[in-house]
């Protein structure tokens, strides 16, 4: 099976598994706890919640970027960044950081 997104890592398999659990609303008690939660606050206040605690609590920092494989990738699609740039009149190689390779 293929990884969808193999950057992110889950610290905590038991917290995600748990959270999981409480968004599908399985259970008495999880059904009941969102409930209260839903009905203790705001919409905001828990996306907000939810996001901090999948961002600093359940995932890992993404590996770090292989260079020479990134150096590769940029000089395999020069040409067609080059091309896309001038179809669509954007600067695509400044904003993209095309003018900064070696």
């Amino acid at each position: 099976m293929l990884e969808a997104n193999p950057t992110i890592e889950v610290r905590s398999v038991r917290a995600d598994g748990v959270l999981r659990e409480l968004r599908r609303r399985r259970g008495p008690v999880a059904r009941t706890l969102k409930s209260t939660v839903r009905t203790l606050t705001p919409a905001r206040a828990r996306t907000g919640a939810l996001k901090t605690l999948k961002t600093r609590v359940l995932s890992g920092a993404p590996q770090p970027v292989d260079e020479a494989l990134n150096a590769e990738l940029r000089e395999r699609y020069r040409g067609e960044v080059l091309a896309l740039s001038e179809h669509l009149d954007r600067d695509l190689v400044a904003l993209w950081g095309y003018d900064r390779d070696s």
